[in-house]
């Protein structure tokens, strides 16, 4: 075989992998653009079963780690002893915690340091995401759960979004009776937390 069969057939591959990629995100991308419909309209619904936190909480990490391990970085996951086990939606909170994990690994540089933390605190589920990652600014941060918010960092913009992640997360945290806030400061990493009634 030619050099240049070898490097048309390795051509051949990248492009395959590239329109695999884009068709991807293109479907994720509609989903997104789906449940924001059913949002809007206050159609979103949920269909809890009973799930065993801490196994859901381990899928979530085995999802993301990929990623991290890509970019170096150090993921520290400390969840307490005794996790509830609790009626979820079990494939909309991951998808939430799935976001949330991965926005922390997409905006921490390469050999950063993320933290994943649940406990059971005052008869809630308290879940931390924490990451040493852009932050956002003081100006900006009011707006993070608003649909379709990206923000105007240079950092953020070089990587893909559809800046309605976070709005979906928090819509469907809400559905199960909780909550999510942010605290962030730019250029030091953001702490995003999440509390759900642990009955």
């Amino acid at each position: 075989m030619a050099i240049s069969d070898v490097l048309e057939v390795e051509q051949q591959k990248e492009f395959c992998n590239i329109i695999s990629s884009e068709a991807a995100r293109l479907a994720h991308l509609i989903d997104d653009l789906l449940d924001i419909s059913s949002m809007q309209v206050g159609a979103m619904s949920i269909s809890r079963q009973k799930v065993m936190v801490e196994r859901l909480l381990s899928e979530v990490v085995a999802k993301v780690r990929p990623q991290m391990e890509k970019k170096e970085q150090i993921l520290e996951v400390r969840l307490s002893e005794k996790l509830p086990e609790l009626n979820l939606d079990k494939s909309k909170f991951t998808a939430a915690l799935v976001n949330l994990l991965g926005n922390a690994t997409k905006y921490t540089p390469a050999g950063g340091h993320i933290v994943f933390r649940a406990e059971v605190m005052d008869d809630y589920l308290v879940m931390d995401v924490e990451d040493s990652g852009v932050g956002i600014s003081a100006e900006e941060l009011p707006h993070v759960f608003d649909k379709f918010f990206r923000s105007k960092d240079e950092r953020v913009q070089a990587e893909n979004g559809s800046g309605l992640g976070l709005a979906l997360a928090q819509e469907v945290i809400r559905l199960h009776g909780g909550s999510i806030t942010v605290h962030s400061q730019l250029g030091e990493g953001s702490k995003f937390t999440v509390k759900l009634p642990a009955r």
